[in-house]
């Protein structure tokens, strides 16, 4: 008797992948500009409502989704608690159990991470790295509550975020405009032509809101956009700069 050949797991194509998912990633990837906030260690002692009222700068000037970075700044779950709760009390035009805008969590590399933000109110994980089992287990712990938008930094990043259940990548890092760095708005289109209806965020390397139009026009559903958020605003606690240059980019990306 002939053994039989065991049979070999087929990897299925990206066009077969199809999460069933909340919306808050399509409402994060709508947003075209989803402002990141990531602190640095020099401003580390910045407070969690500073932080909370930057954020809410931004999303005052138009943008519906805001990013905060755990991995810099780890008061990152109570300044996402306190801006929900503002949204909620003093926004409710804003508030995300509207759909109207998506509170979003960067820097997560750990389930940890993940369950104090996905706590504290986030609605989507961010993570610069293609971690599938951190996908596995975020799409079976939160269920439809909560999206998770791994990185990839290579198409096969993309088919593997897509294969382990996420609705979406986040490409990183993105190449700056010498086209040194990473992904291009060249490498994004001939992505895009190989994997047509793919969703992903371009992030990493956007200074200019045109830097952000190019990956748009790309094909990207959205650019995450820390230029928003520079030095002297996070330093100084500065909430009316951030909503200039977060009005200054919604309204040249449009």
């Amino acid at each position: 008797m002939k053994k039989k050949k065991k049979t070999e797991e087929v990897c299925p194509l990206l066009g077969d992948v199809e999460p069933v998912r909340s919306p808050y990633a399509h409402l994060a990837c709508t947003s075209s500009i989803i402002p990141f906030l990531r602190i640095p260690q020099e401003c580390s002692n910045l407070q969690p409502i500073d932080a909370a009222n930057l954020m809410l700068a931004a999303l005052l000037a138009g943008c519906r989704s805001v990013e905060i970075a755990i991995a810099t700044y780890p008061q990152a779950p109570q300044a996402i608690a306190i801006l929900a709760q503002m949204l909620k009390d003093e926004y409710p035009e804003l508030h995300t159990q509207n759909d109207q805008v998506v509170l979003c969590a960067g820097g997560i590399f750990t389930r940890t991470a993940a369950s104090e933000c996905v706590h504290a109110g986030a609605s989507v994980l961010m993570s610069p790295i293609c971690d599938t089992n951190l996908v596995r287990w975020a799409t079976d712990e939160f269920g439809l509550r909560v999206d998770i938008l791994p990185g990839a930094a290579t198409p096969t990043e993309v088919h593997n975020a897509y294969a382990a259940g996420a609705c979406a990548a986040k490409l990183f890092p993105c190449a700056d405009p010498t086209g040194n760095g990473g992904w291009s708005p060249k490498a994004v289109v001939a992505m895009k032509r190989a994997m047509p209806g793919v969703r992903v965020v371009a992030s990493g390397g956007i200074a200019t809101p045109k830097d952000a139009k190019a990956f748009l026009d790309a094909g990207c559903d959205a650019a995450v956009v820390g230029a928003i958020f520079d030095y002297d605003a996070v330093k100084h606690a500065d909430a009316a700069r951030v909503g200039e240059q977060a009005k200054k980019f919604v309204l040249e990306c449009l």
